[in-house]
């Protein structure tokens, strides 16, 4: 089984090493509780390796200025990789 990098340490610890490729991941919680941080944490990793990312943001979560904080001088490379959706 092929997995993909939640972009942190622990969380791929605690995921047996990260996200399963080719199925639907839910998070889910109550608001504050940092589900779209887990989102930027995978994504940005992802993105910072080169490879494309669709993010979907359904509720106006995504922010250039966390992606900066998370992903730091490399910010404009991950930007490029990642595809903001706004249904």
């Amino acid at each position: 089984m092929t997995k993909i990098s939640a972009g942190s340490y622990d969380l791929n610890k605690w995921l047996f090493g990260g996200y399963e490729t080719d199925i639907v991941s839910v998070v889910y919680g109550g608001s504050g509780t940092g589900k779209t941080n887990f989102c930027l944490l995978a994504a940005i990793s992802q993105a910072k390796k080169g490879n494309k990312v669709i993010f979907v943001d359904t509720e106006g979560g995504f922010s250039v200025e966390r992606v900066r904080q998370i992903a730091g001088e490399d910010y404009e490379k991950a930007l490029k990789n990642i595809f903001l959706l706004k249904p």
